[in-house]
């Protein structure tokens, strides 16, 4: 008397998990390959965002932003001054709408006086490489 199983053999069972393994391999690279091409996109985008600003900075200032910002000296002294100065990307910050942020930073001091800290480590994505493994 023969007696039917309803159950799977284990060579069946391999078959069928080497057969998901084959298809993961497959699509573990087409899905990193997707997510590295919408990083470049918006690492471009990025880009493009900070040229306008900067081109807007120097169509409502007549110049584009200095590399030494700040009010609390007229130009670095010494190479230790332009430790202190405040960078060209505070300067356009009202151009990216951050102007908030832009008016909270006291440019009449250094930008390494504890005052200004808060405001300067703040993280804006701009700024932030799309495919740095370090997000705020």
């Amino acid at each position: 008397m023969k007696t039917s199983r309803s159950g799977l053999t284990v060579i069946e069972i391999l078959v069928v998990l080497g057969i998901i393994g084959i298809l993961l391999a497959i699509l573990i690279p087409a899905v990193h390959s997707a997510r590295e091409s919408a990083c470049l996109v918006t690492c471009q985008n990025n880009l493009r965002q900070l040229g306008l600003a900067v081109q807007n900075h120097e169509a409502a200032h007549r110049a584009l932003p200095n590399l030494y910002f700040g009010t609390f000296l007229k130009q670095p002294r010494t190479a230790l001054d332009e430790f202190h100065f405040h960078s060209w990307r505070t300067a356009i910050l009202p151009q990216l709408e951050q102007t908030a942020l832009y008016e909270r930073i006291d440019l009449s001091l250094p930008a390494t006086v504890v005052a200004n800290q808060p405001n300067l480590n703040t993280s804006i994505p701009i700024f932030v490489c799309p495919s740095t493994s370090i997000q705020n």
